[in-house]
């Protein structure tokens, strides 16, 4: 009889502890895992700094072709 009155106090615990795991693993499934957000921000501004990069490069290249270069060189060759 104990072994049964036991049974039934385990059973609402077990229960509560799979609705527990569903829930989690819903949200999981909807939203994505905390460790899934943290990589995601991380990606997110890694490319914000690759972009940024970029614009960089390209307006270095821009003026470079705009004849920046001939400008350095020539104010070297003045000092040097």
């Amino acid at each position: 009889m104990m072994d049964g009155d036991t049974n039934d106090e385990r059973t609402p615990a077990k229960r509560r502890r799979a609705e527990t795991h569903d829930v989690i693993s819903y949200l999981e499934t909807r939203f994505g895992s905390s460790k899934e957000r943290e990589i995601e921000e991380k990606l997110q501004a890694w490319t914000a700094v690759f972009a940024e990069l970029e614009k960089l490069t390209s307006s270095l290249c821009s003026a470079k072709q705009a004849g920046l270069r001939e400008s350095v060189n020539y104010s070297s060759r003045e000092q040097g």
